[in-house]
């Protein structure tokens, strides 16, 4: 039966290699799509060698006439022939050798320093239980291509000592059970280097156990010059992965270098496998690095570097690890054929059931020097979507970012990109990261190049905290810089948290210009922002448009041209009277270079829907504009407007602490003039009006003790539950319910990712062992440690398949309720028509479309995308994060009409020196505790000339130790014997009422 399997795989294999090869040779300027995206063409040119070197086998090594020796005839159609009647009983063969037939290892049989010339369409096949070796020989094809070596059940093959291959359709491959050796390879100018699984018409796992590279380093796969018979043609493949799990490279490894093909490693099957990639460097690959067509990846300690569409893409994953690699572009990459020029580090663009996704310790750098080229670059985008899998949890976090761009664009650059819908089912976690970003200064208007952004589709649950900017403006007084910190944009979602992201101190200008806005969120509602140290910008902080929701608390502003905006719209009540205000505090940068406004708000007359609570009175300047004769950092000095509703004292109240983690949602003012409407007629676009209702709708919805709050919200409630607004959050729900997993359903997926990520593990050491071990007695254990391995993971995949078919057939059954419930909305406005169509399409892509679109309705998409959200709403957002590739540069919400992003503002520069900052804070007295990471204790850095406390809680907010200070003390010892490892939060809070967190981590004693 297996012989039988063995022919029909070796027929298709045929049929599929001289498919591929006519698909190939064309590919260059063949559109490439998936499902995540619209129909873009994906093609780079390829970069071959000077044509008068040398650059293939054939044209070093094929004299003319013939070679000495003739494989593959009647006599020599075996190995065993080859062995007994030309070799003397050996099974080594040295010499020079036309293979003019195909040729059957039946034998082991080893190839040591030959040139093996071969015919078109001729193939090597390695039988059952058989070793092929191939020592320091080149084997190459002149006139066209041949097949390649066939691997049979159980066979080996080994190939190393400078071992090089050419001019094959699949130089390799193993449908199943074969073990490989591959080192110190060159594959070149192969369509496929190595394939790996089956995929034909026979059951789809029809083998046993599963391809294995028992050692796989130091190879090379590339293409030098074009592939024989065309004249620009190149490789599509490294590594080819069907239905079978593999681990490609150990840690320990010599680096494989792909380079100049279409692909790296490519893992093609439609099913949830768990592959890793390891110690790989992918230089100068015409499209991505690595594809998965879906699946569960790990990859680490490789290198990306001039990829020219990604280096890392991921159709659907259920999960993905990236850590300690290299991601680099400059200006080498080579140009696409689009022109768009983007270039993706790392893209997952769907995520299935209990998707994990953690990025961690990576660099992701760009290097874009020349001003007359147009290049783009992502470091992470991940694509979010309406029926993203529920558990979809996601962390990025300790990563290095730096990128750099000379020229002036269109199209923006982002370190850090989360498009599309991110549901209330999901968590993500961006953390700890540096942010570096550099252009020119004096490149404004759309040339934009953002650290971390939000934007288009509901976000939940997503929190960024404890990340680090920087920028690299240079000169005094230096023109403002287009560079963005974090953009907030389009979503309705709730349960968002930007905290205790820090802007460094650029000691190099006297402006706060290395950002144009620290944070931008245009509506973008129900987010915390808490503990933000924001400086170095024209705009530190920036709302546009419909922003309810905002709980904007214990942020530090210094320094910035307007050091807080609202503008178009208005963010809510900010503290409560006679209670907790919100504690936000204003500084100048310097002495004499001080914001042209602290606070700025329009239009004036929604300002008291912004309110913000002080329990002091307001600052005043002396007479020259130098300093104060009153201060109060609570209550900024130049503020526009300046009387009515905005700013308020209230004596009886006091400062909030800052608790970003345990700060309570709860209704205000607000809320109560949407309910009753009296906010209606101070808001110009029925857009935001309605946005406003859907808000608070959904707010009370969701905290049923709120309604009760004020008098006006119960006719609210009752009213909006007939209308679109009621509707829609009806259909949102019911999405939100199929997305919804079961405790039961959690369990079981968190005991199937602990055992895969155990056996994950377990391989990942034994190829480590096979990697370097001589001893054969530590090289069986490790190979059949590494077989079985494979084994369980294939169990455990096929388990989670099952569950998440299950998962999958309830989910639809409640899409279909919320398709029946959107077709029931009537929609009297084109904003609300947009939101209904979004939905209706959203649904249907999964339920009936197999997650893809119809050329009609990517049609409707983008029309919709193309409107302005101020007046076509949320859907306007959402088509856009549904249509992720290929329009974003037609979008641009910066004009006149609909969101204009205001002028860069200078700071005011008093006089010609610099004098000390205007605020009891030092410029260099930021809280610093070392060592971090910390064993039984730490040093914390006491604000000079203060008295307080140091508090010590745990992310439970138990609080492990209160130590107190004195105004002589400079540094603190804290002890902590007995603490457990993990993450803690070290707060410092003087007897002003001034406090600063940093987080300490703890680690095994």
């Amino acid at each position: 039966m297996q012989k039988h399997v063995k022919t029909i795989a070796t027929g298709n294999a045929l049929i599929r290699a001289f498919k591929l090869s006519i698909f190939i040779f064309g590919l260059i300027f063949t559109p490439m799509t998936s499902k995540a995206q619209t129909d873009c063409p994906e093609s780079t040119p390829p970069k071959f060698d000077p044509e008068h070197e040398p650059r293939t086998l054939c044209q070093k090594y094929s004299p003319p006439g013939k070679f000495p020796n003739r494989f593959g005839t009647t006599e020599t159609h075996f190995a065993s022939q080859i062995i007994w009647n030309l070799n003397n009983g050996s099974d080594v063969f040295t010499g020079d050798i036309d293979l003019v037939g195909e040729l059957i290892i039946d034998q082991d049989f080893t190839l040591l320093n030959c040139k093996v010339r071969i015919s078109p369409n001729v193939r090597i096949r390695v039988e059952a239980d058989v070793t092929f070796t191939l020592d320091g020989s080149k084997l190459f094809c002149c006139q066209d291509m041949w097949q390649g070596i066939d691997l049979d059940y159980r066979s080996t093959v080994i190939s190393r000592n400078i071992t090089e291959i050419e001019d094959a359709m699949v130089a390799m491959e193993s449908p199943c059970t074969a073990t490989m050796s591959i080192r110190n390879t060159t594959f070149n100018r192969n369509i496929v280097g190595i394939r790996l699984g089956y995929d034909g018409p026979v059951p789809w796992d029809p083998c046993p156990t599963f391809p294995v590279f028992t050692q796989f380093a130091g190879n090379t796969f590339q293409c030098n010059a074009p592939l024989n018979g065309t004249t620009n043609s190149v490789s599509f493949v490294g590594v080819q992965v069907y239905k079978t799990n593999a681990t490609i490279g150990a840690l320990t490894s010599a680096f494989n270098t792909f380079r100049n093909i279409q692909f790296g490693v490519r893992f093609e099957s439609q099913w949830w496998g768990t592959s890793a990639v390891n110690r790989c460097r992918f230089e100068g690959v015409l499209n991505d690095g690595i594809f998965m067509a879906q699946g569960n990846l790990r990859v680490e300690r490789c290198i990306f570097l001039n990829n020219g569409f990604r280096g890392v893409n991921v159709l659907e994953t259920r999960g993905l690890v990236a850590q300690y690699n290299n991601f680099n572009c400059n200006d080498e990459v080579a140009a696409q054929a689009t022109g768009d020029n983007i270039y993706r580090h790392i893209q997952a663009a769907g995520f299935a059931l209990n998707a994990a996704v953690d990025i961690n310790h990576n660099f992701f750098g760009g290097n874009f020097s020349d001003p007359e080229k147009t290049e783009h670059l992502r470091g992470i985008e991940l694509v979010g979507g309406a029926t993203m899998g529920g558990g979809t949890n996601i962390r990025v976090d300790w990563n290095d970012f730096n990128f750099s761009v000379a020229q002036v664009t269109n199209t923006p650059s982002h370190e850090v990109l989360l498009s599309g819908e991110y549901p209330s089912g999901t968590s993500t976690i961006v953390e700890f990261n540096n942010f570096f970003l550099d252009q020119p200064t004096g490149n404004l208007g759309d040339n934009n190049l953002y650290g971390i952004t939000l934007n288009n589709g509901n976000k939940n649950q997503v929190e960024v905290y404890s990340n680090t900017f920087n920028s690299g403006a240079w000169g005094p007084f230096s023109d403002p810089a287009g560079d963005w910190g974090i953009n907030l944009n389009g979503s309705m979602g709730g349960g968002n948290v930007m905290t205790g992201n820090t802007f460094d101190l650029n000691p190099n200008t006297a402006f706060s210009v290395n950002f144009f806005a620290g944070i931008y969120s245009q509506d973008f509602t129900n987010t915390v922002f808490c503990e933000n140290n924001l400086r170095e910008s024209s705009y530190p902080m920036y709302f546009q448009g419909t922003s309810m929701g905002t709980q904007y608390f214990a942020n530090t502003h210094t320094g910035g041209g307007h050091s807080f905006r609202v503008q178009d719209g208005f963010i809510g009540e900010q503290g409560i009277e006679g209670g907790e205000h919100h504690g936000n505090e204003w500084y100048d940068k310097w002495l004499n270079i001080i914001p042209t406004l602290h606070a700025y708000h329009f239009p004036q007359q929604l300002a008291g829907q912004s309110r913000i609570w002080a329990h002091t009175n307001q600052s005043v300047r002396n007479t020259q504009g130098l300093g104060y004769t009153f201060f109060s950092e609570y209550y900024p000095a130049d503020i526009d407007p300046n009387q009515g509703a905005w700013f308020q004292s209230d004596f009886t109240g006091f400062p909030d602490e800052g608790d970003c983690i345990t700060h309570l949602v709860g209704t205000d003012e607000t809320d109560r003039a949407i309910a009753g409407g009296t906010i209606d007629a101070l808001v110009q676009n029925p857009t935001h009006i309605w946005t406003g209702r859907r808000y608070l709708y959904a707010k009370l919805m969701q905290n049923p003790t709120f309604q009760d709050d004020y008098a006006e919200f119960g006719p609210f409630l009752f009213a909006q539950s007939q209308t679109s607004v009621g509707r829609l959050y009806a259909v949102e729900q019911k999405i939100a319910e199929g997305l919804a997993v079961s405790a039961s359903l959690a369990a079981q997926l968190a005991q199937i990712n602990s055992s895969v990520d155990l056996v994950l593990s377990n391989l990942l050491l034994a190829d480590s062992i096979l990697d370097t071990s001589t001893d054969v007695g530590a090289a069986a254990p490790a190979l059949a440690t590494k077989s079985g391995g494979l084994v369980q993971l294939r169990t455990l995949d096929s388990l989670y398949s099952v569950l998440n078919d299950a998962y999958r057939a309830d989910m639809s059954a409640e899409l279909q309720d919320a398709l029946a419930l959107n077709n029931l909305v009537t929609a009297s406005s084109t904003y609300e028509q947009y939101e209904k169509t979004v939905n209706d399409i959203a649904i249907k892509k999964v339920l009936y479309q197999n997650g893809e679109l119809t050329a009609v309705q990517v049609s409707t998409l983008q029309g919709i995308a193309s409107e302005c959200p101020k007046t076509g709403g949320h859907g306007v957002y959402r088509a856009r994060g549904i249509l992720t590739g290929c329009d974003e540069g037609n979008w641009n919400d910066n004009t006149t009409n609909c969101y204009p992003i205001a002028e860069p503002v200078q700071e005011q520069v008093m006089d010609n020196g610099f004098g000390e900052r205007s605020t009891a804070k030092i410029l260099g007295d930021q809280l610093l505790v070392y060592p971090n990471p910390a064993n039984d204790g730490f040093f914390v850095r006491l604000p000079a000339g203060e008295s307080g406390t140091v508090t010590i809680t745990d992310a439970m907010s138990r609080v492990w130790k209160t130590v107190p200070f004195t105004e002589g003390a400079d540094v603190q010892f804290v002890d902590l014997p007995n603490a457990p490892t993990g993450m803690y939060l070290c707060a410092v809070t003087t007897t002003k009422g001034d406090r600063q967190i940093v987080k300490v981590i703890l680690t095994n004693k």
